[in-house]
């Protein structure tokens, strides 16, 4: 309703009517979130229980009693793209690994990783106790396949890139797990970016090393203070190529709406404090001089290493999980889902919010998605008729094929079933159709 309202008032010429109508669509959502938030003490211990027993389960198969006796899935960490793409690459080897039962390792022990020539143990615990060096290395393997890649007489199933999966098994993304899906839609707005997020923050423990680093950074920025508005603007080699330019203020004017709105709940001015993350420092300095009323957190050097040029060196791959795990510990995300690196803050916000944080974003271009995910349709909750060029009809139940949010009120999309039309509809009369597979390893939560 907020995008709809504020499309329709867009070209409004008259800056009172306005300025009201928007006041009193921001009062409407805070009156919202305080009848959501009246949940918030029995949903955040629910969701700890959950946290803990899909964190436990994640760990018992990553570490199993006799290594000897284990069977092994095997991908090759160094995919060719950026960081965001990389990691996402090993939450779809995680998937691939609770989907079959069988435990992740990486080809080599993660050595070979461009983003640092000491590999992923030079940041990152070991994804497990098994190595493939001594337990894998050498015993009977096969290929994925759609046949093949379940035979459970073969100890290693080594797997390709998701993109190279032709006939995609039922369990990769965008799925949650069967045992515990009734519980996680229950209890959150979005459950594959919370189950994907718990995975990411397994994978992504940190050593002992760098984790003593990263809790010197976490003092620069006050998280536990007062709310935080994270903005994460990619440039460099984004822009036009996989998404558009995008003006600060388009980001700033969502940050307005943010403290609008929280002041409106809080019933008190507070100051406006927003965290940047970006690879183009003249970003920080831009902000900065245009809103004074704002007090800024970025990292101008984080900002320069993460230029295309600098990409590759140890000082980069610190500042860029730095900038995605301070991007997750705010209050709203407000970024491009264009980006690997948006869509990572936003699921491990998942795993960081003690409550659900599942419409803690804004994203100023792409909805949600996961690159080579299974289909994303979305069921209609009510039946609608076309009243205008470029718009689909639809009955109740019927399923659609999401492409894009256009931010005011309409997405587009496939009709799945009949006529596979593509078009506009309405965005309030569909809800998500979450898709569940069996994963055996969540087998036992109460």
């Amino acid at each position: 309703m907020y995008y709809y309202v504020k499309s329709l008032i867009s070209n409004e010429k008259d800056l009172n009517i306005k300025n009201d109508t928007m006041e009193r669509i921001i009062s409407l959502n805070v009156d919202i979130i305080k009848l959501y938030n009246d949940g918030s003490s029995w949903r955040i211990n629910e969701l700890k229980n959950l946290s803990q027993f899909i964190t436990k389960k994640i760990h018992s198969l990553q570490n199993p009693p006799n290594c000897n006796e284990a069977r092994f899935i095997v991908c090759n960490l160094d995919k060719g793209c950026g960081f965001g793409c990389q990691l996402h690459h090993v939450a779809y080897c995680f998937y691939m690994a609770l989907g079959t039962n069988r435990t992740l390792l990486f080809d080599n022990d993660g050595s070979n990783w461009r983003y640092s020539k000491n590999g992923w143990n030079s940041v990152f615990l070991p994804i497990s106790n098994c190595t493939y060096e001594k337990h894998g290395k050498g015993k009977s393997s096969a290929s994925w396949s759609s046949v093949r890649g379940i035979r459970n007489e073969d100890v290693i199933i080594k797997i390709p890139i998701i993109d190279y999966i032709s006939n995609k098994p039922d369990f990769v993304p965008l799925a949650i797990p069967k045992q515990l899906s009734d519980k996680m839609i229950k209890l959150h707005s979005f459950p594959t970016a919370y189950f994907t997020g718990h995975i990411l923050s397994y994978a992504m423990r940190h050593n002992e090393q760098f984790d003593e680093e990263f809790k010197s950074y976490t003092k620069e920025v006050p998280f536990n203070e007062t709310p935080i508005v994270g903005i994460h603007v990619r440039r460099t080699d984004k822009i036009g190529t996989e998404a558009s330019f995008h003006d600060v203020n388009e980001y700033m004017a969502h940050a307005e709406v943010y403290f609008r709105g929280k002041e409106i709940e809080l019933e008190r001015e507070i100051e406006k404090r927003v965290f940047i993350a970006t690879d183009d420092p003249s970003v920080i300095e831009d902000m900065r001089k245009k809103f004074t009323d704002y007090k800024f957190y970025g990292d101008e050097q984080v900002a320069n290493n993460a230029g295309v040029g600098k990409r590759y060196d140890d000082s980069s791959l610190h500042g860029i999980i730095k900038d995605i795990r301070f991007l997750s510990k705010c209050s709203i995300i407000i970024g491009t889902f264009s980006s690997q690196v948006s869509r990572m803050a936003y699921e491990l916000m998942q795993v960081e919010s003690p409550d659900d944080a599942g419409y803690n974003y804004v994203s100023i271009d792409d909805v949600y998605y996961f690159g080579g995910q299974n289909g994303h349709n979305l069921r209609a909750i009510k039946s609608h008729k076309s009243f205008r060029e470029g718009d689909i009809s639809f009955k109740k139940n019927s399923l659609i094929s999401i492409a894009g949010n256009h931010w005011n009120g309409w997405s587009k999309g496939t009709l799945v079933d009949g006529t596979r039309e593509v078009g506009l509809f309405p965005s309030y009369k569909v809800v998500e159709d979450w898709r569940i597979s069996d994963m055996p390893v969540f087998e036992g939560y109460n």
